[in-house]
């Protein structure tokens, strides 16, 4: 171990020391503090701009809810309609997830219980365009901190890989 004084502010030992300051640590846990640091406080502008993890979690919660919909949906219009090969392999992907068990019945009874209220969706509550909007909201927040502590700018054609 060696004394170091610190060019950036660093979590070492769970204790935050600012730049500038001398600490006693292996070259590595210094690096690993500092690292430390700015995750802390990238998710500490996340909160500040985009909502704590709580709130986070609610617009996840909301946005599983209508993807739960959608498939339930999905499920039930290509038991009903099993037109094409696409929506026949989607079923059978499913049924396979759901073994024994009836898929369209399953898809059926869900629904019911949505729509006659024994289920609620915090999705159903706020409403489509209420969740969309928040979700693209906390997730433009969320980017934009990530942006500015990457120094990126996305461009919004941006190819992606399937590396």
């Amino acid at each position: 171990m060696q004394t170091t004084k610190l060019q950036a502010d660093a979590i070492i030992g769970g204790k935050r020391y600012p730049a500038g300051a001398d600490v006693t640590a292996k070259p590595e846990a210094i690096a690993l503090g500092i690292q430390r640091a700015v995750k802390a406080d990238i998710r500490a502008q996340i909160e500040a701009r985009a909502g704590d993890a709580l709130s986070l979690l609610g617009t996840q919660a909301d946005v599983l809810g209508i993807v739960l919909m959608h498939t339930l949906a999905d499920v039930i219009a290509t038991s009903e309609n099993p037109g094409n090969e696409a929506q026949r392999r989607r079923l059978e992907i499913m049924q396979a997830l759901a073994g024994e068990a009836d898929l369209g019945a399953l898809a059926q009874a869900a629904l019911a219980k949505v729509t006659s209220g024994e289920a609620i969706l915090t999705a159903s509550l706020k409403g489509l365009e209420g969740v969309i909007d928040e979700t693209l909201a906390r997730s433009t927040e969320t980017a934009q901190v990530l942006i500015q502590a990457s120094g990126a700018q996305p461009t919004g054609n941006e190819e992606t890989t399937n590396a």
